[in-house]
C-alpha cells in the first residue's frame, strides 16, 4: 500500500464518519447539551446514563459507535456548543465601486501640489 493510498483511505473513513454524524446530529444535540450540563455520566461499561435517575440515554448505543471514546464525544459536544453560541453572520455586501472619473485631460498642477 503506497503513503497516497493510505491517505485516501484514511480521508476517506473520515469523510464517512463526518456524514454519520451529520445523519444524526438532531438527536445528538439534547445528548451533547446534557453532557455539558453534567446531566449524564458513563458506566462502567461505557453506555451513558443520566445523573438523576441512572437510567440509559436513549441514545447511548448511538454516542457509542459513532464515538468510540469518551474524549471524542465530549470534543464534539464542546464544538457543537460553541458554534451553537456562535453568531450568525450577517450578508457580505461588497461595497459599490468607486465612480470612474472619464478619461480626460490631468490637472497637473493639482497633482503637483499633492
Amino acid at each position: 500500500m503506497t503513503a497516497l493510498t493510505r491517505v485516501r483511505s484514511i480521508a476517506i473513513a473520515k469523510a464517512n464518519r463526518l456524514q454519520r454524524i451529520h445523519r444524526h446530529l438532531a438527536e445528538l444535540r439534547p445528548a451533547f447539551r446534557a453532557w455539558l450540563n453534567g446531566a449524564i455520566y458513563t458506566g462502567g461499561r461505557g453506555a451513558y446514563r443520566y445523573r438523576s435517575t441512572r437510567e440509559l440515554a436513549p441514545w447511548s448505543d448511538l454516542a457509542r459507535s459513532l464515538f468510540p471514546r469518551v474524549e471524542d464525544f465530549a470534543f464534539a459536544a464542546v464544538m457543537m456548543e460553541f458554534d451553537a453560541m456562535a453568531p450568525v453572520p450577517a450578508a457580505i455586501e461588497t461595497p459599490a465601486p468607486a465612480p470612474q472619473k472619464p478619461a480626460g485631460r490631468v490637472n497637473v498642477i493639482a497633482l503637483a501640489a499633492a
